[in-house]
């Protein structure tokens, strides 16, 4: 459906990106665009509005202990760790 996105480019980036995370934090953001994936369709990367213009519609995101986000061994996320 978005293979758009699969490009040499695209793929180099995300390399780099996640080249430097430690794996629980490679699993955190897994979950956490996994728990935030409607609200990541709401965002509009190609016609991003003038950096002053308000924001009348912007996705509200989860964090943690915000709402049903699951953190490792199926609780709630402290908020610690790294």
């Amino acid at each position: 459906e978005n293979d758009f996105l699969l490009n040499v480019g695209v793929t180099d980036i995300s390399k780099q990106f996640m080249s430097i995370l430690h794996p629980n934090q490679i699993s955190k953001f897994l979950l956490w665009t996994d728990s935030n994936s409607e609200q990541l369709e709401q965002l509009d990367y190609v016609y991003a509005p003038p950096k002053d213009a308000p924001l009348p519609n912007a996705p509200v995101f989860t964090f943690g202990m915000d709402g049903d986000y699951q953190g490792e061994g199926g609780g709630k996320d402290d908020g610690g760790g790294q």
